[in-house]
């Protein structure tokens, strides 16, 4: 009933389908069974595929981090797909968002949004004194105890890597 034959759409598949080739496939119309939706109409095929899956994620993890107007979100991977909707959506919550992703990714990031870049090849973040109210490691890189010398108290620090997806709510003093 939402959708008729010759709408643009993209979707989240699923790894049960796997039909990002496909051309034709079958999903449920419902929300709550799948993620389709309608192509905004000023964006290419190539534009709007990583929505699905990487806005989508993005969007989860924020909201685990229960994020507010003003506070500072440090994202660790922020050039990735999950990364690039993050800083923005971020930005969109009202949080000053920095950014830390290699030296090639830096001015994409700028210009996305972040308030603050941090070239991990050159910086370690957890050295320089900044404390954030939410971290968010997309890569599941960064180690744990050391970045707790960035989380304000109370602050929240999520691994939004799949296979070592958790929430820790700090209550450290730093």
């Amino acid at each position: 009933e939402r959708f008729k034959k010759g709408d643009s759409v993209v979707a989240a598949t699923g790894f049960v389908s796997m039909g990002t080739y496909a051309e034709y496939i079958c999903l449920p119309a419902e929300p709550e069974q799948g993620a389709i939706a309608f192509k905004p109409a000023n964006m290419t095929y190539a534009e709007a595929t990583p929505v699905p899956v990487g806005g989508l994620e993005a969007l989860y993890f924020l909201r685990q981090g229960n994020i507010q107007d003003g506070q500072k979100v440090l994202i660790i991977g922020a050039g990735g797909t999950i990364g690039t909707f993050a800083v923005q959506l971020a930005k969109y919550f009202g949080a000053e968002v920095t950014a830390v992703d290699s030296t090639e990714k830096l001015d994409m990031l700028k210009t996305i949004g972040s308030d603050q870049v941090i070239d991990y090849t050159q910086e370690d973040f957890t050295q320089s004194g900044e404390t954030y109210d939410f971290i968010v490691d997309i890569t599941g890189t960064s180690s744990f105890l050391q970045s707790l010398k960035s989380l304000k108290r109370n602050g929240c620090y999520l691994i939004a890597n799949p296979r070592l997806s958790q929430i820790i709510r700090g209550k450290w003093v730093t």
